[in-house]
């Protein structure tokens, strides 16, 4: 078993690559093409602006590999930015296109008290999933993020609050999964979430 960490030069994956490194699962980082075909899984994790990540995928390529990757139904995991691009439109700068694994779209996480940065540790409620499998309820997540993915609430397996605010903290369509949260930054059941996803 592989797990291909997308290098786009968008973001720190050292975090993410000592994690499965702890668990002592096969996951490396790489951006090469080949490499990434042939992996059995692949997770997207960066921290850019969603126009320049999207606009690096398809200009190299890996746009196409993530999709069939996803058609062949192979897991695919999605860390932050990398859960948002799964989605069909971006509000951000302007409109943007994402990959349009899921049907939804990424828009501004506007609070009641005008901030629109949720970033720290947050309390998640979740649904049985095997992303979730022997992780508790109200588990504490690390988040840093400003926007959110709006879809329908099928694709939805676990929520958080935020300044009176609900939006999906984890979307599962299929072999397609997506975390808005870090769980390389998110301690033991963080690891553990890292570990379920190997194990798939």
């Amino acid at each position: 078993m592989s797990i291909a960490i997308i290098d786009f030069g968008m973001g720190n994956l050292t975090n993410l690559l000592n994690a499965y490194q702890y668990l002592g699962l096969n996951a490396y980082i790489t951006s090469n093409i080949q490499q990434i075909q042939k992996s059995d899984k692949i997770i997207l994790c960066g921290a850019a602006k969603f126009k320049k990540a999207i606009s690096f995928l398809k200009m190299s390529g890996l746009d196409t590999v993530i999709k069939q990757h996803a058609q062949k139904g192979k897991y695919l995991l999605g860390i932050c930015l990398g859960h948002q691009l799964f989605f069909r439109r971006c509000f951000q700068e302007s409109v943007c296109e994402g990959l349009g694994l899921i049907k939804g779209d990424v828009i501004n996480l506007k609070n009641q008290d005008s901030k629109t940065k949720h970033i720290g540790g947050n309390s998640i409620n979740i649904k049985p999933a095997p992303i979730f499998k022997d992780i508790p309820n109200k588990l504490n997540v690390y988040f840093a993020h400003s926007y959110y993915a709006k879809c329908h609430s099928r694709f939805v397996i676990a929520r958080c609050e935020h300044s009176g605010q609900s939006f999906a903290a984890t979307v599962q369509k299929g072999n397609i999964i997506g975390l808005q949260f870090h769980p390389e930054k998110s301690g033991y059941e963080g690891l553990k979430i890292l570990k379920n996803f190997g194990e798939l």
